[in-house]
């Protein structure tokens, strides 16, 4: 890992020193994502930290932790429902606040998971993982339930894009 553990905030044009500095994580970063309202930015840890921090004062909005290092953060598409994946072979579940939400963790992975994302409608939970034998599992958001599991993979699956389908493919 070559990541740092300080995040800054800068305004836009020719300034040079930050706005603002978020204090309080004190492992390397792993991933930085935005609230699409831009007030809350959600910082992830190697050693599983997760938090999320106000980006107009910096302050801490809670602070919790999945269990080992995370690898990925997404967030729902109606933006209620937060999920980290992790080291630990494991998705974890978030309500905005930083409480567990009502299905905590994914689970049923072979190796380390090193990306999660939501279906489009938000029903459904993607993730992918490393190892020898990668594999993505497709979870009901609602209820853990594994719907799909894809195998076969190559390589380490290291990112998943959720995509609307319009036409079914040739």
């Amino acid at each position: 890992w070559n990541l740092t553990a300080d995040v800054a905030m800068w305004p836009t044009g020719d300034t040079v020193e930050p706005a603002r500095r978020i204090e309080g994580i004190t492992q390397p970063i792993t991933r930085l994502l935005f609230h699409s309202n831009g007030q809350t930015l959600y910082a992830a840890a190697q050693d599983g930290s997760f938090r999320g921090f106000n980006t107009s004062n910096g302050q801490a909005t809670f602070s919790t932790n999945h269990g080992a290092a995370i690898h990925d953060v997404a967030i729902s598409p109606n933006e209620q429902v937060l999920a980290t994946a992790g080291e630990n072979s494991q998705v974890r579940l978030w309500q905005m606040n930083g409480n567990a939400f009502t299905v905590q963790q994914l689970t049923g992975f072979p190796a380390a998971v090193h990306s999660v994302t939501f279906s489009p409608d938000g029903t459904q939970v993607v993730a992918g993982t490393a190892g020898d034998q990668p594999v993505a599992l497709v979870f009901e958001l609602q209820t853990g339930k594994v719907l799909q599991r894809f195998t076969g993979h190559r390589q380490a699956i290291k990112r998943l894009v959720p995509v609307i389908m319009t036409a079914a493919l040739p």
